[in-house]
């Protein structure tokens, strides 16, 4: 009797892991799936990474002291170049997007990036001028790029959506969110 079942259950195995991969690759290559979550990934963690910069910029002016140029450009700088790194990623998403409003998104959060950029590149030039700024002005633009930022942050979480069930049990123990953490 065992040895009849053993051969059913296994088929019955097989039959179940090929379904669940197919619903999985939703008809997207699994090569270009994984691109795809690993972009969103890279672009969430440029992403963040461009918001502490920003929050090191809003601690340092809370402090009510005027902030020194050369602080206020090195944190310019690397809101730059991850806002830049990160509309990047963000872009190639846009471009294998199937869903039209996820695409739609995914070109929002690069305006989003793109005015983090420009706000960055305004704060850097004002305090060069002078040498130093105002804590006032440094802490209100820091904040706006956080505000820029975190935006992002929510509507790429909300992207995540579409690459994995974060609402199942095993989603943290199988390895299936790897990239969204």
């Amino acid at each position: 009797m065992i040895r009849k079942t053993l051969p059913c259950q296994s088929l019955i195995a097989l039959v179940l892991v090929l379904a669940t991969a197919a619903l999985a690759d939703d008809g997207r290559g699994g090569d270009s799936l994984r691109g795809e979550k690993y972009q969103l990934a890279l672009a969430k963690t440029y992403n963040m990474q461009a918001h502490d910069h920003a929050r090191m910029l809003d601690k340092y002016a809370a402090l009510g002291e005027r902030v020194p140029a050369d602080v206020v450009k090195e944190h310019a700088a690397a809101i730059r170049f991850n806002a830049n790194a990160a509309r990047k990623s963000f872009a190639k998403l846009g471009e294998t997007a199937n869903n039209p409003a996820l695409a739609g998104q995914f070109a929002q959060m690069q305006q989003r990036l793109n005015k983090v950029t420009e706000l960055a590149d305004r704060l850097e030039a004002q305090v060069e001028q002078e040498g130093s700024g105002e804590s006032q002005l440094v802490g209100s633009q820091s904040a706006e790029i956080s505000r820029q930022l975190r935006a992002n942050h929510v509507d790429a979480q909300e992207a995540d959506g579409n690459f994995y069930g974060s609402d199942s049990e095993s989603y943290y123990f199988t390895g299936e969110g790897h990239f969204v953490d």
